[in-house]
């Protein structure tokens, strides 16, 4: 409730809308199948990908949650970064300036 009121103070304080940009969660799937495709992320040659397990012998738990995390750390950089961005875009008032612009689009 406090950063709602927060905010309609921002928003009242300043005449101008700070525009909410961040989608769903469902539209971070496209870009994390992309990350995920690149060649460093592909699946080691110790891992069986019809039957979902490990061949190699020598892959200890440490190494198998080394593996998925390391990918987990890749995803979540880069929607921290995409979040600091949509930040900025909306807190700078950037977005509504673009939008005032727009033929297509009326913000009145």
């Amino acid at each position: 409730m406090i950063a709602h009121i927060t905010d309609q103070l921002l928003i009242s304080s300043n005449i101008s809308r700070l525009p909410i940009i961040q989608g769903g969660t469902f539209s971070f799937f496209v870009p994390t199948f992309a990350i995920l495709s690149l060649q460093k992320f592909q699946c080691p040659d110790g891992f069986d990908k019809n039957t979902n397990t490990w061949t190699d012998p020598s892959m200890t738990y440490e190494n198998k949650t080394e593996e998925w995390q390391f990918r987990m750390r890749e995803i979540q950089g880069a929607i921290c970064v995409s979040a600091i961005f949509q930040v900025v875009m909306g807190f700078t008032g950037n977005q509504s300036n673009k939008l005032e612009n727009h033929p297509h689009f009326l913000l009145n």
